[in-house]
């Protein structure tokens, strides 16, 4: 009986036309269900025009990656790609990528029109995507059903009035979910009343665990723009934005995470830019209003704020239903008018209930402030969403895992701890003892021992035992002190002896400012407990060559040991008889550089940098040969002079050698200066100029988790960061958005 249905089926499958596009794919089972496999563009064509004839529920998997742009272009996909095409079956990207899908198709531009409650898109990357006109989307224009593991990079943009336009899909409906997805989205509305969202321009479903890079500009009157949705009614978990929302028409409603919400917003941040550049609009970093309509009420709860600088209210502009456990960071957002000591959270404030705070960088940067979020104060159970990698809290999965209390008794004495993101128990320091006895360790209630590499959970409690024993063993366990926290291993010592690790020298990387070397670990001569012990290094300032040539002969250049971070000022050269310069500077491989106006050159790394001279075109051959026979001998003469006068200051030089007719043989000085604070972008570093000693500064990733962060030691120093892209540099009660490229 099976077989007959096997064949039935197989026959089913077979039954497909083929259109107006050769090749009907293989097919393939996978969980039991009969897969297409799409290993070409005809064969891609093929599946999409069976999406319209009633053939809506097959399944496809994706084999390979696709480039429209080879195939096709705008105007041929709109007429090849059917309008009334719905996906109520699964197609699996498998990973792979649709580049350069472009469509300005009168409607349903996207690549499905409806994915159907049974429908599934998973897997798949679109890069390049550009989609114009009615109700675009990344992936679709309405999801009822499950889009899950993609990603979207391009622009879509809305022109027809009371649109709809997101990164994913335009519309995600009351039956849809999207989840661990994200976008890397330019969305903008050129027509009224507008929805725009880096996600999805409505959310009436479920976004959950996305993530949303984005440039948004709600440009029409009456626009609602929001990092994640524009309008939402739905539920909205777990994502974190940044980039820039921006609502620069009348009447704009704009946040960070959603425009308008009358739904759920629960336990997400947001680092972007809000920005509103127009009077009568409304706009906050979380949303610009939280409303009651008919069949919902707004609730946003659990989320925080974290962006540098805001033409908007911290977190809500408007607010009339309920608001609770949000935050933002009052040392990064400043206050945009002075009467006021810090930045107003919410403008216009009902009925709703509210409950909002602003923290401190360094309070926000912390375990606590993780398990803040995940006990909604300590006031509910722990949601093990949160946990924290070295700055702020991100949330948590299988390699961060949430941060928990757990609870230690001493004689008289009880502390809480927290667990860090591997699920280790941060073990007290120190234990106050009871006369007479010996400390023996920290126990459960079942007898098992605690140490740094237990795991324990919300609300464990650990006991100190006591007694009269005197050879105890205890743990030390070695961390290295770079982001990462980066364990070395453990040690069993005596109680009483030393502790002395036992594995090869920790090391930290040279950074373009630094060269860092080990010195020893933050523990005590003896050892009475269990121990956590961190990595200590002395610091070496870099010192580089500098090379500066202004002149036509490049043996006459100044060369100097200069420290990292410091300034050098760069004397230009001047054209002569023979040679015209027009001022430009390169690099030691020919890369044309753009030099400060100011003339300071921030040193980083051994540089080479000159000026190039062409032969004026008015030049013969033999006065060539005579002109740079001259330049020669007033070279030679000039370099006597410079050994006569070498305890002269470089400065003395300079102006001995301006006297000299042929002024581009001057060998230029070299004059460190004190530069006004300012940070700056160079290669893959951030380089900060000018800081007051001793002042504090840190780096942060548009996550907001801390990359590095100290006490000024030097006015000029550098911070090497991993990757490039957004970050947030503060210095002092300063701060910067700086974007790595």
């Amino acid at each position: 009986m099976k077989k007959w249905i096997l064949a039935i089926i197989c026959l089913f499958y077979a039954s497909f036309s083929f259109g107006r596009l050769d090749g009907q794919p293989e097919v393939t089972v996978i969980d039991k269900k009969f897969f297409f496999k799409l290993t070409s563009v005809d064969e891609f064509m093929w599946y999409v025009k069976q999406l319209s004839q009633k053939s809506d529920a097959i399944n496809a998997v994706l084999e390979i990656d696709i480039d429209f742009a080879e195939e096709f272009d705008a105007d041929s996909l709109n007429d090849i790609f059917p309008s009334d095409r719905k996906l109520s079956g699964v197609f699996d990207g498998q990973g792979h990528t649709l580049y350069n899908y472009r469509s300005t198709a009168v409607e349903d531009a996207p690549l499905f029109r409806l994915i159907d409650t049974s429908g599934v898109v998973k897997n798949l990357n679109m890069v390049h995507v550009g989609v114009v006109d009615y109700r675009p989307g990344g992936i679709a224009s309405v999801n009822k059903g499950l889009i899950e593991n993609c990603y979207v990079e391009g622009y879509v943009d809305a022109t027809h009035n009371n649109d709809v336009v997101g990164g994913i899909v335009a519309t995600n409906a009351e039956k849809g979910t999207i989840r661990n997805s994200s976008t890397d989205v330019r969305a903008t509305s050129r027509s009224y009343g507008a929805n725009v969202g880096g996600i999805a321009g409505c959310n009436w479903g479920k976004i959950q665990r996305c993530f949303a890079n984005i440039s948004l500009d709600g440009g029409s009157h009456s626009a609602k723009v929001g990092g994640i949705s524009g309008t939402n009614t739905g539920l909205i978990e777990m994502c974190h934005t940044e980039g820039i929302v921006r609502s620069s028409s009348h009447s704009t409603k704009a946040g960070g995470l959603v425009g308008i919400n009358s739904g759920y917003v629960l336990d997400n941040y947001s680092s972007a830019l809000v920005i509103m550049e127009s009077w009568g609009n409304s706009a906050g970093g979380i949303a610009a209003r939280n409303e009651v309509q008919t069949k919902s009420s707004g609730v946003i709860m659990n989320n925080y704020i974290i962006a540098p600088r805001l033409n908007a209210f911290a977190l809500v502009d408007t607010n009339k239903s309920t608001l609770q456990n949000s935050y933002y960071d009052a040392t990064i957002l400043k206050p945009y008018w002075s009467a006021r000591d810090v930045y107003p959270a919410v403008n216009k404030d009902f009925d709703g209930p509210s409950w909002y705070y602003s923290f401190s960088t360094s309070q926000m940067q912390s375990d606590w402030f993780a398990w803040t979020l995940n006990t909604q104060r300590g006031k509910a159970e722990n949601s093990g969403r949160w946990s924290r990698y070295g700055g702020y809290p991100i949330f948590a999965d299988s390699t961060h895992l949430p941060i928990q209390r757990i609870i230690f008794v001493g004689d008289k004495l009880i502390r809480e701890q927290l667990s860090s993101y591997t699920g280790e128990t941060t073990i007290p320091d120190s234990v106050d003892v009871p006369e007479g006895k010996t400390f023996l360790g920290w126990y459960t209630k079942d007898g098992v021992r605690v140490t740094a590499n237990s795991h324990l959970f919300e609300g464990d409690t650990v006991y100190a035992k006591y007694g009269e024993e005197t050879d105890m063993k205890w743990l030390v366990c070695y961390y290295n002190s770079d982001m990462l926290k980066t364990k070395l291993g453990c040690d069993s010592v005596g109680t009483g002896e030393a502790a002395a690790y036992k594995g090869e020298t920790p090391t930290l990387e040279k950074t373009i400012g630094y060269t860092y070397t080990f010195k020893g670990w933050n523990l005590p001569e003896k050892i009475f407990m269990d121990r956590m012990a961190y990595a200590l290094y002395d610091s070496t300032l870099n010192v580089y060559t500098v090379k500066i040539c202004n002149s036509p002969d490049t043996a006459k250049c100044n060369v100097e040991q200069v420290n990292a971070f410091d300034s050098v000022w760069v004397k230009y050269g001047s054209s002569t008889s023979l040679y015209v310069t027009y001022g430009e500077w390169y690099d030691q491989n020919q890369n044309e550089i753009s030099m400060p106006r100011n003339r300071y050159v921030k040193v980083i790394s051994d540089t080479v940098l000159y000026q190039k001279y062409e032969l004026r075109e008015s030049s013969s051959s033999s006065e060539e040969a005579k002109s740079s026979s001259s330049v020669q001998a007033k070279s030679s003469s000039s370099s006597s002079v410079e050994k006569k006068s070498s305890s002269s200051s470089s400065v003395e030089k300079a102006k001995s050698s301006s006297s000299s007719s042929e002024k581009h043989n001057a060998i230029i000085s070299l004059t460190r200066a004190h530069m006004e604070l300012s940070v700056n972008s160079v290669s893959r570093s951030i380089l900060v100029t000018g800081a007051p000693v001793g002042s504090a500064y840190a780096i942060f990733d548009m996550q907001g988790r801390v990359l590095q962060k100290g006490r000024v030691a030097s006015e000029n120093f550098n911070i090497a960061v991993p990757w490039v892209g957004g970050y947030i540099v503060r210095v002092g009660k300063q701060t910067w958005r700086i974007d790595l490229k």
